[in-house]
């Protein structure tokens, strides 16, 4: 029993010691969301993110899929097939088109109607796909403040 436990303590250890130091991550913000169509039942929006690399490698990454939620109600969704490579220590801004649906509009507009703050808060959260394999989940939260 002695010898099991000890056993499971190495392989413990040897586990631990294999994690990377440095996981891959990415810090993502909104830059810009832009109308590019309006419709009845469905709108779609340039929407610009600051990427930024916090890590001392390169990440390179080809494509990511999003959702925003502006004040805790889903706003829209979206994805990209954009590749690029972060520099490390660095930063890009990439594009992607989002769509959202009548309701979503109609829930933020509800909601600026009724007590309004002069801030906007945001959630972004969804996944890069890495070239070569693999993924990185991304979820930042972000204010905008209206004076």
């Amino acid at each position: 029993m002695r010898n099991f436990l000890l056993l499971c303590l190495l392989l413990a250890v040897v586990a631990c010691s294999s994690l990377p130091r440095n996981a891959p991550r990415l810090d993502i913000t909104l830059a810009d969301i832009t109308p590019t169509e309006v419709g009845l039942l469905e709108q779609q929006y340039r929407v610009a993110f600051r990427v930024q690399n916090p890590t001392d490698t390169a990440i390179a990454t080809d494509g990511f899929a999003f959702q925003i939620e502006i004040n805790g109600k889903p706003f829209a969704r979206g994805v990209s097939d954009e590749s690029t490579t972060v520099p490390r220590f660095g930063q890009v801004v990439l594009s992607a088109t989002a769509v959202s649906s009548l309701s979503g509009v109609v829930d933020q507009i509800r909601q600026l109607t009724t007590g309004f703050s002069g801030k906007l808060r945001y959630r972004v959260r969804g996944t890069f796909s890495v070239t070569g394999g693999g993924a990185i989940p991304f979820d930042q939260t972000g204010e905008i403040g209206f004076q």
